[in-house]
């Protein structure tokens, strides 16, 4: 039997955001692992499929408007790990006219050990003051 997924049914079109920060984290990785590139384009693709079958972040769900999600199995060639990356990006499912998920933060795990807190509550204080 064929597995319902309710994106796969809509002819909803998601964009792709990344927010500033975000573009600095994927430049600066992307000379340790060449493959980045073509594993993101990959990523993306999934995202089309299910945007929110990664882990949300709990502790935000009272200080956001959006729900943030933690993709912990992040495919890299260049590593031959699917543990050593992390992507953080919002999903907003609410704009029924065009879906958007925005990428805030991509790290190495054993450069961080986790999301950086005050990065995502600064992206949801500058949405809410203008658009990014």
């Amino acid at each position: 039997m064929k597995e319902f997924i309710p994106w796969a049914n809509r002819n909803m079109v998601i964009q792709f955001r990344e927010y500033e920060k975000f573009k600095k984290d994927f430049k600066k990785l992307q000379k340790r692992y060449p493959s980045l590139e073509e594993d993101f384009v990959d990523f993306k693709k999934v995202l089309e499929l299910d945007p929110t079958k990664h882990e949300n972040i709990p502790w935000l769900w009272e200080e956001v408007t959006l729900p943030v999600y933690k993709a912990r199995r992040f495919a890299c060639k260049s590593l031959k790990s699917t543990t050593k990356l992390r992507l953080i990006y919002i999903y907003d499912e609410w704009t029924w006219a065009v879906e958007f998920i925005e990428f805030i933060e991509i790290y190495a795990k054993s450069d961080k050990a986790i999301e950086d807190r005050k990065r995502i509550l600064e992206y949801f204080k500058n949405r809410n003051t203008k658009e990014i």
